[in-house]
């Protein structure tokens, strides 16, 4: 379904209750002002394949769901536990294509213009790969710590998880990302 059609659909779908809608935005400013965010974390995630079609998900169940927010969090933190448990669920169904996907996006990184030399491609191609080898839990931690600039906290909060275990699953995330990295032949 195209970004016009989504838009369209919900703009035309009757709204919850006036009392329930206080302080909720319109779809397309809600849409925009977390769209890089979703497609962000999605794309380190659950790669290329299917990014459109997720994001496209996590906007719907936020817009549905989003007079069950009850506000303890920031909205933001909200949308991204939803895009989280969306990208867990079509991990679970898709992670027997996982290596192909790794290859697919290791080949769209060479239209990539900032990549400077050929060796910090082969960097790049052999992180995504090793991103996508890692358990869902490992690679949802790197993601959200690295490429989203997340505090531990933070993550323990979208994830559902303790401080402690989400120190521990970084901690092995990082061992086992260093450990599929050597193997590729990248030093680290």
């Amino acid at each position: 379904m195209m970004r016009n059609e989504l838009l369209l659909r919900i703009k035309t779908r009757p709204r919850p209750s006036e009392k329930k809608e206080e302080g909720r935005k319109d779809f397309p400013t809600f849409y925009r002002a977390y769209e890089r965010l979703v497609r962000s974390t999605l794309y380190h995630l659950i790669g290329k394949n299917d990014l459109d079609d997720l994001t496209q998900q996590v906007f719907v169940r936020c817009w549905q769901k989003y007079s069950q927010f009850e506000g303890r969090s920031e909205e933001s933190t909200w949308v991204i536990k939803i895009a989280i448990n969306l990208a867990k669920d079509h991990w679970r169904k898709t992670k027997n294509h996982l290596q192909m996907a790794a290859e697919e996006q290791a080949l769209n990184l060479i239209d990539d213009r900032s990549l400077e030399s050929r060796a910090s491609f082969e960097n790049q191609q052999a992180l995504e790969k090793a991103l996508n080898l890692l358990s869902f839990e490992h690679r949802s931690v790197i993601v959200l710590m690295y490429f989203q600039d997340l505090s531990l906290e933070e993550i323990g909060e979208l994830t559902d998880e303790s401080l402690g275990t989400v120190k521990s699953r970084l901690h092995y995330a990082r061992a086992e990302l260093r450990r599929l990295l050597l193997k590729m032949g990248i030093e680290v």
